[in-house]
């Protein structure tokens, strides 16, 4: 038998802050989508950061947009981003 691995999750306030590290059961298997998704947007990031030609925005305003983007993709209109004061 072979021990449960824990994946450990932070719990975000709709600022945005993170309030308390939460763990839950790690399946084998089941992050294969997430994890390739979440190498893709670094590998996306990380070209866009070193060949974009004109000034980028700060880090906060590209990780905002990016924060935005992903709840607009829910299409619930009950979701929404709100940055800290």
């Amino acid at each position: 038998v072979t021990p449960t691995r824990l994946a450990q999750t932070t719990v975000a306030d709709a600022a945005g802050i993170a309030i308390a590290p939460i763990n839950r059961p790690k399946v084998q298997g089941a992050d294969t989508d997430t994890e390739s998704a979440r190498r893709t947007f670094e590998t996306v990031y990380n070209h866009v950061k070193q060949y974009y030609v004109d000034r980028l925005p700060g880090e906060k305003a590209m990780s905002y947009g990016a924060i935005r983007a992903m709840i607009s993709s829910l299409n619930d209109p009950n979701c929404y981003f709100l940055e800290p004061e």
